[in-house]
């Protein structure tokens, strides 16, 4: 089938290409896959910045959606892809097949990274569904930082990238540019950008004067003041990651 591609997919696509670190954010739908694999085989066959790739899914997205969206594709056909899911055995035949992209489940990445004994000699990586890795303290995301200097490029695709409060975006954003945003430490991302209040769930100003919006009990008793710039939307209703004070797609206005 032939890609027609949609402007603001075009613009992700271009992004992608032109900036080491992306977030995309987009709805269900909005074609985050094929955005993504499109950038992929531009960089391998084209520009030649990419020779291996990794890409992190839930399980049944890795097992059928990036496999069914590659085949789908007149111009992804020369893409090779292997699928290293099931037993340990399978996913280690899966990794040292000759391939352009590894697809491999979340749940074990920390196996690939931690227990495998196989080299981590991706050059890229794409974290499919980026708030997978919104816990600072978790097992997943203490591995992937283990690895993350060794990544040339990371692109991240969500479409919530803060379903539980602004206290997500932390070990999502580090996960992507290694704290150059938001800060390598838990505690300096709180104490730039939030406010404790006790406890209770209130309302507080902006460093930029307007009104944030009302906090979550899941943020522990943390306010936020993140002074996020508003952003134009494009017609899909979809961001790129942008200058260092538009990086959630969603501003506070």
């Amino acid at each position: 089938m032939k890609f027609n591609s949609h402007e603001y997919q075009k613009y992700a696509i271009e992004y992608i290409k032109t900036h080491p670190v992306a977030a995309i954010l987009l709805g269900c739908g909005l074609g985050k896959t094929s955005i993504a694999l499109t950038a992929i085989d531009d960089m391998l066959h084209d520009s030649f910045e990419v020779r291996k790739v990794l890409i992190v899914a839930p399980i049944r997205v890795a097992k059928v959606s990036w496999p069914d969206e590659i085949q789908k594709w007149d111009h992804l056909s020369d893409l090779k892809y292997a699928v290293a899911v099931g037993t340990q055995e399978e996913r280690i035949a899966a990794l040292q097949a000759d391939a352009d992209i590894y697809i491999i489940n979340r749940e074990n990445l920390s196996w690939l990274i931690d227990e495998s004994g196989l080299p981590f000699d991706f050059d890229m990586c794409v974290l499919d569904e980026l708030s997978s890795f919104k816990n600072w303290q978790s097992k997943r995301f203490k591995s992937f930082m283990k690895v993350r200097p060794k990544l040339n490029r990371v692109i991240g695709l969500t479409g919530t990238p803060s379903s539980n409060g602004l206290m997500d975006l932390f070990a999502e954003f580090r996960c992507l540019d290694m704290g150059e945003r938001l800060g390598r430490f838990i505690g300096q991302y709180r104490n730039s950008y939030f406010r404790h209040d006790g406890g209770s769930v209130s309302d507080v100003q902006s460093h930029s004067g307007g009104q944030a919006n009302r906090s979550s009990r899941e943020n522990g008793g943390w306010i936020y003041w993140i002074p996020f710039q508003r952003q134009r939307r494009n017609a899909a209703g979809g961001h790129a990651l942008g200058t260092p004070v538009q990086q959630y797609g969603r501003s506070i206005q």
